[in-house]
């Protein structure tokens, strides 16, 4: 067990590495960061208990004096890398190539899934789609909980077999940014 646990998180890192240089290639270099405890955003955050915030109207990330570490940064930027195309999908889907809405559905019914199972204990993941793919991507002990459940196929492009959630989830990110060919596996 603790074998399959290890080779797991190294095709996990492989994984999530490689997701978060296309998120990072997303980015532009424009991005602006705030700090400042004086900034309103900065105040609000602190007041609900949160760490940090990325706001695309304005490519802003926003961290309060807690929320300046590796993890937190790490998640702020997979939001940056992805909520551009989860918002299409939610406002316009038709506006997306029939690929990318495919994955988003994909991700929005393993979110459905996983919510059932899980969301009584990662409230904060299951708050939202965006939380979800961020949350799923940057966050290990979360990793291997979605890896520990299977589910039926939750995509029409996906075969019939039983997979885990993680299974589903890094299918579903790899047709979403065109990582591998994602046809039946």
């Amino acid at each position: 067990a603790v074998k399959a646990l290890a080779q797991r998180q190294s095709i996990l890192t492989k994984f999530v590495n490689r997701f978060v240089a296309r998120a990072l290639s997303e980015i532009k270099f424009t991005s602006k960061v705030v700090t400042d405890e004086k900034n309103a955003v900065i105040q609000r955050l602190e007041k609900e208990g949160k760490l940090a915030e990325y706001d695309p109207k304005t490519d802003t990330f926003y961290f309060t004096k807690n929320g300046y570490d590796e993890a937190t940064v790490l998640h702020e930027i997979v939001h940056a890398g992805t909520v551009k195309l989860i918002h299409q999908y939610l406002t316009n889907p038709g506006s997306m190539e029939q690929y990318q809405r495919e994955a988003v559905e994909h991700l929005q019914k393993t979110f459905d899934f996983a919510k059932n199972k899980l969301g009584h204990r990662y409230k904060n993941a299951f708050e939202n789609l965006y939380e979800f793919v961020s949350y799923s991507l940057t966050d290990a002990k979360f990793q291997n909980e979605l890896a520990g459940i299977q589910s039926r196929p939750l995509a029409k492009y996906t075969t019939s077999v039983i997979k885990s959630l993680w299974d589903n989830l890094t299918q579903a990110f790899a047709k979403l940014y065109n990582l591998v060919s994602a046809g039946p596996t």
